[in-house]
């Protein structure tokens, strides 16, 4: 069975990996790199930004709060013994 604590560390790991995504996906038009796929690949691309972003913010209160929880678990645990 996985603990609490393993499980916000995978939250965490996931919310980095689809920032990077984000993120690499606003560098094509702004920075202009040429080691992503063209906005052309990306359909559809001004929606697809705002939702993600959206999604960001949300995830991202999403492990704020299990940290929390994660917290609170280990901090009862160590008062017990």
């Amino acid at each position: 069975m996985n603990s609490p604590r393993r499980l916000a560390i995978i939250l965490w790991i996931f919310l980095f990996v689809f920032c990077l995504r984000v993120l690499g996906q606003m560098l094509v038009p702004f920075a202009g790199v040429s080691w992503l796929p063209p906005m052309e690949a990306w359909i559809p691309r001004n929606s697809r930004v705002f939702i993600q972003s959206d999604r960001l913010g949300f995830f991202t209160k999403i492990d704020f709060d299990d940290a929390r929880v994660v917290l609170h678990v280990i901090d009862r645990t160590l008062a017990q013994h």
